[in-house]
């Protein structure tokens, strides 16, 4: 699960790996495992959560996880002093959690803050088109209709 924190201190969560027909989710910051995660910058590892608290779902089959691993997405600003989060990776695990897979998830986690900014910028370029676009639409109806009457 993915998280962009917004002004309202919220955590907007995204599924994009578990039950897609699930309702999305926001969690305040500090709100159960998600927002606590969010307050940090480390990796924190649920072992042996309740059976019926995360099933791990495939095209062959589903299974309760047996380890539940919460990655803060940090993001480095030029002139801020610590990182800050801009999302949180929520995985479920039918195994152990690994020294090497905590190597791994390091090593990608600035990946995936870079992907998570540049799919934003994205998003903030195209309304903003679409805003130049609409504005330039209301602008050139009275030049029509100027060019009409003359």
């Amino acid at each position: 699960r993915e998280g962009n924190s917004s002004e309202t201190g919220k955590e907007t969560n995204v599924d994009t790996g578990g039950d897609a027909l699930a309702p999305v989710r926001e969690f305040a910051l500090g709100e159960g495992l998600v927002g606590q995660a969010a307050l940090q910058t480390n990796i924190m590892v649920v072992a042996d959560p309740p059976p019926a608290y995360l099933r791990v779902r495939s095209g062959l089959g589903e299974a309760p996880a047996q380890t539940v691993v919460l990655v803060p997405i940090l993001h480095a600003h030029a002139f801020a002093h610590q990182p800050r989060v801009s999302g949180v990776i929520e995985l479920g695990l039918f195994s152990p959690w690994s020294e090497r897979a905590g190597d791994l998830m390091l090593s990608v986690r600035e990946t995936f803050s870079i992907a998570i900014e540049v799919a934003r910028a994205r998003a903030a370029t195209r309304q903003l088109l679409a805003e130049t676009q609409r504005q330039a639409e209301l602008l050139s109806r009275p030049e029509e209709e100027l060019r009409a009457s003359n």
